[in-house]
């Protein structure tokens, strides 16, 4: 299932007549559905945003090769009606960075986003918003970081008072390179299912995840690794030998496991 996050109707109405989702049965969030994508539109804010994505996340039942995608406008200083895929995001009133892991490749210019508390009418940021760091939060929860994703549109440079204007042409103008993006984002979680439930990939794992003395954390970016490798074709194997003919597998504790698993993502990339 793809779970596309929306915190307003007019960012969601291009998106639910291109998939011809229908409205869904569900009192507390407006929620569309069709096989393959759910759409929730989240009302604007973080409290709003963390409660309707965590709300669907669990009343669907996300499955680990799910994907939750981000899709809306946003204010900001770069070109207005440009789309953005946010591969950092930064928490105005906490301080705190996140980082959406950018495995997979994509059409999309990248972009750093700021995520505040309120709407603001002037600023010097990149690009703003008021939902992404509570998503990214919530999904979290749920949905390892290589299968959350945000996509945000320039709506005004601060002006916010003429955003209601252009809301329908942010999306409508960019709803091909969407498009793309979320049925590439089909095709891998229907490559992942498939991919775990080969013996070769569950064999790979249990091997590995003691070669490089994973914790919990560990063990969860190395399955991302994985996956991207099986979709990729990479001969993780050739690698793996490699690192073991330099002595750097195996590790003999977390510290020397956490260098050895930064290596071996270097030789993914």
């Amino acid at each position: 299932m793809i779970y596309l996050i929306c915190a307003l109707y007019p960012e969601a109405k291009p998106l639910i007549d291109k998939y011809n989702l229908k409205k869904a049965d569900d009192g507390k969030f407006q929620t569309f559905k069709n096989d393959v994508i759910t759409l929730v539109i989240t009302g604007t804010g973080q409290i709003s945003a963390a409660i309707a994505t965590a709300y669907v996340l669990t009343k669907y039942e996300c499955h680990k090769a799910d994907f939750v995608i981000n899709i809306g406008i946003c204010a900001g200083m770069l070109p207005v009606k440009r789309a953005y895929l946010i591969n950092k995001i930064t928490d105005i009133s906490s301080g705190r960075t996140y980082y959406p892991d950018m495995l997979y490749k994509s059409d999309f210019e990248e972009s750093e986003l700021f995520s505040g508390n309120s709407i603001l009418s002037e600023g010097n940021y990149p690009l703003y918003d008021m939902e992404a760091a509570a998503i990214y939060q919530a999904a979290i929860k749920f949905i390892s970081t290589d299968r959350i994703s945000f996509i945000k549109i320039v709506s005004d440079n601060f002006s916010p008072e003429s955003v209601k204007t252009v809301i329908n042409d942010c999306l409508e103008g960019n709803i091909s390179i969407i498009d793309e993006y979320i049925l590439s984002c089909k095709k891998i979680a229907d490559e992942i299912i498939a991919t775990e439930a080969s013996d070769d990939y569950i064999h790979l794992f249990d091997q590995l995840k003691q070669d490089f003395h994973c914790s919990v954390t560990m063990e969860n970016s190395l399955k991302g690794l994985l996956k991207y490798a099986c979709i990729s074709k990479i001969d993780v194997p050739a690698i793996i030998n490699t690192m073991k003919e330099n002595e750097i597998l195996p590790c003999q504790n977390k510290e020397e496991g956490k260098k050895a698993l930064e290596h071996f993502r270097k030789q993914l990339f």
